[in-house]
């Protein structure tokens, strides 16, 4: 924002005034923020004070946070004439006693603020380390931050929209936080993410009682709308920075070319891409939504045996998920000296280093393993009858069934010894003649669930046949194949290299048979699944997990697939509109705070005895907004809990064909009221049940001030916080026509 001069009638106006771009535009637009007086009302002093511009930029940051009310006091030492504060036009719609055309307030918000402020304890904390940090004194980041994680489940924008639309809530204490605040608040999150994460998940398990026993753990994604990755972008602005530093001392465009081409340049290119490795963050890899052309960050999650969201990490895109163990691992150790846990994830992250670091660490794992590719002793265990036990599954648990012994046609488990012999890094620093690691053999010790359902069975054949008859096409055609595969319909079929062992031309992998050997070994196991597990070292045996627990715990791994699930359909956590590595990590942290406080509102729904999804918690706390009616003042001003949807249910025409009394049709506002107060006490909606399950109480139809304070355990909160000054000064110049 600035200062300028702005004609109204003729006459020239001192203006506060703010520049910004509207959307398809190529050129800014300026919006006057503030008109204060005529230009020759100006008093010398505040001349004097605009001709200077550091004084002139302290002015318009003080004038930009300061209220409508307080800035008369403010500015009256400059001003010669009476100050008068004249808005801009506002378009004002047609009052109607329409409940939509009233000006709106959000609250669901409010939903959360019990559960940040003494569940997590959140408010305490970040207030502490603003007070630590010191550089920031004039608006509070424990607000601000509480906003954004908010807006992840209302209203999942930019955060460019969370700064345009921040007095539209109910409670808006960041009301006077400017854009720039925004991203600082951001970089705040970033510098401090692990102690605020660690203290949020710290203080929710000793509010429930709980301890971490099972840890699930699996890795998704995030993608971008760019075309280019961080290294891309690295060289391309080191590149722009070298030409216009030659252009300086005069040399040609021929000569700056040659130099591109030079190993000197690819030197000097080398060292400032290995000075700024840590930024690089934006990177293509393996998406799980098939957007390889588009760089990526991959973001580890970790929840509890409940489903709560307790660690988080963000690599780069093209790391391997299997590089996101170990780092993992040492956080959890870290943040919650976590030892006697089972750490759950699936055969994506079953790697020879992984389970050796977990065992190594003292924990225990349940992962899955290939039944496939396994050596004949464990295969020929797998496929004997001998040593299995019936089960039966019911409500996500595994239930030993030993009434008749196992055959071949029945659910059934057991249980084996498992050793396996791999090669690990030594971890001593030594390398071999290619300057690699050198790696050392380790047995791992563990113990191996084979099941078998006949449910599964039919699945795996049908998947089966569906490759068959795709790699007897490929036959039929003689097809070029790539390299042979290990899984797939490629995996099928053989071709001419594997048939003569002769290295030739291309031709050599053209498919020419079945493989019939790996196709009746695919029969063969179809059906069986196997899951590795081991105890952790200092585990007693009372708490370790029995077999049949085993199971359960890793059948419970599909929660985590369901917190991804969230974050990427409600919280829209990609594609990611931020370009920073430190930007781009806290709104990650962001979506995950969002996340748990969501997963505690369902707990404690569930407790109360009411299964509610997550999408219709969300929408519920989506609609939930307060009509305003007022003068402009807080002594006069109501406030009714309409909702946002424009169709009001009424009771009696609920349920499967229901029909909807429109709020289109103008009606008398007590006759509305009452049909909403019926539809209300007949059938409460989801969003009383959220407020009565979080301790707070559902709103009524009309309320006042006092009336949301109470309900919504606000009491301390000043009227000043509680309503914008955007929705007063529009109050109050609806109450003047």
């Amino acid at each position: 924002m600035f200062f300028g001069f702005k004609k109204y009638n003729g006459k020239r106006y001192f203006c506060l005034v703010r520049s910004y771009r509207k959307p398809g535009s190529k050129y800014p637009t300026n919006e006057t923020v503030k008109r204060f007086c005529k230009e020759d009302e100006m008093s010398p002093e505040l001349k004097k004070v605009l001709a200077d511009q550091k004084a002139k930029k302290d002015l318009v940051n003080k004038i930009s946070v300061f209220s409508e009310n307080e800035m008369p006091d403010f500015l009256s030492k400059y001003l010669n004439a009476p100050f008068k504060i004249e808005l801009a036009p506002v378009v004002i719609p047609e009052v109607q006693t329409n409940f939509n055309k009233m000006p709106r307030l959000f609250y669901g918000h409010l939903a959360f603020k019990k559960i940040w402020d003494q569940e997590f304890k959140l408010r305490y904390k970040i207030d502490y380390l603003q007070q630590k940090n010191k550089e920031i004194t004039s608006w509070k980041l424990n607000d601000l931050l509480f906003y954004l994680v908010a807006r992840k489940v209302l209203d999942p924008k930019s955060y460019f929209n969370a700064y345009s639309d921040k007095g539209e809530f109910l409670y808006c204490p960041w009301e006077n936080i400017k854009q720039d605040n925004f991203y600082r608040g951001l970089d705040f999150m970033y510098e401090n993410r692990e102690e605020i994460l660690a203290h949020a998940v710290r203080h929710h398990l000793d509010y429930n009682k709980q301890e971490v026993k099972v840890v699930f753990f699996d890795c998704t994604n995030t993608w971008f709308e760019t075309p280019y990755d961080d290294l891309t972008w690295k060289i391309i602005r080191f590149r722009r920075e070298v030409e216009n530093r030659l252009k300086k001392v005069g040399l040609s465009k021929e000569q700056i070319d040659e130099y591109f081409e030079s190993t000197e340049f690819d030197e000097e290119l080398k060292k400032e891409l290995d000075l700024t490795s840590e930024d690089i963050l934006r990177m293509r890899g393996n998406s799980k939504e098939g957007r390889f052309a588009q760089p990526l960050v991959t973001v580890a999650l970790a929840i509890d045996q409940t489903g709560f969201p307790i660690d988080c990490k963000v690599f780069a895109g093209n790391l391997s998920e299997l590089k996101t163990v170990e780092p993992m691992i040492q956080s959890l150790k870290d943040k919650y000296q976590a030892t006697n846990i089972y750490f759950t994830a699936d055969r994506g992250l079953n790697s020879a280093e992984s389970l050796n670091h977990i065992l190594n660490q003292g924990l225990g794992f349940v992962v899955a393993q290939k039944v496939r590719n396994q050596k004949t002793e464990f295969k020929d265990q797998m496929l004997d009858l001998q040593g299995y036990r019936r089960f039966i599954f019911n409500e996500d648990k595994f239930i030993p069934d030993d009434t008749e012994p196992a055959d071949k046609n029945c659910s059934r488990f057991k249980v084996c010894d498992y050793t396996r012999k791999v090669y690990v890094p030594a971890g001593d620093g030594t390398l071999t003649k290619k300057g690699k690691p050198k790696r050392k053999l380790v047995e791992l010790k563990c113990k191996i669930v084979f099941t078998y359902t006949p449910e599964r069975q039919k699945r795996d054949l049908a998947e089966l046949e569906n490759e068959v008859k795709r790699a007897r096409l490929a036959v039929s055609k003689g097809e070029l194949m790539g390299n042979p595969y290990s899984s797939g319909w490629r995996s099928l079929i053989a071709t001419e290299k594997e048939i003569s062992k002769d290295k030739k031309s291309k031709e050599q992998y053209r498919a020419i048979d079945l493989k019939q050997d790996v196709i009746n070994e695919r029969k063969s196991i179809a059906g069986y699944c196997a899951i590795v597990f081991n105890h952790p070292r200092d585990i007693s045996q009372e708490d370790q997990l029995t077999d049949e627990q085993v199971l359960s715990t890793y059948h419970s791994l599909v929660k985590i697939e369901d917190c991804f699930k969230i974050m990427k359909s409600h919280f829209s956590i990609r594609p990611v509109y931020l370009w920073k590595k430190e930007r781009i990590i806290a709104h990650c942290y962001i979506c995950v705070l969002a996340l748990m406080i969501l997963k505690n509102i369902q707990t404690k729904l569930v407790k109360a005895g009411v299964n509610l999804s997550i999408s219709r918690i969300c929408n519920a706390l989506k609609n939930a907004s307060l009509g305003v009616i007022g003068d402009g003042t807080f002594k006069k001003i109501k406030f009714y809990n309409i909702g946002l949807s424009e169709n009001i249910y009424t009771p009696e025409l609920t349920g499967k064909g229901r029909q909807q009394a429109s709020f289109d049709e103008t009606e008398e506002l007590e006759e509305l009221a009452s049909k909403y107060i019926q539809m209300r006490n007949s059938l409460p909606d989801d969003l009383d049940l959220i407020l009565n399950a979080v301790g707070l109480k559902p709103l009524k139809i009309e309320n006042t001030m006092g009336d949301l304070k109470r309900n919504l355990s606000l009491q301390p909160v000043p009227n000043t916080n509680m309503v914008s000054n955007i929705k007063l000064s529009y109050l109050a110049q609806t109450a003047q026509m």
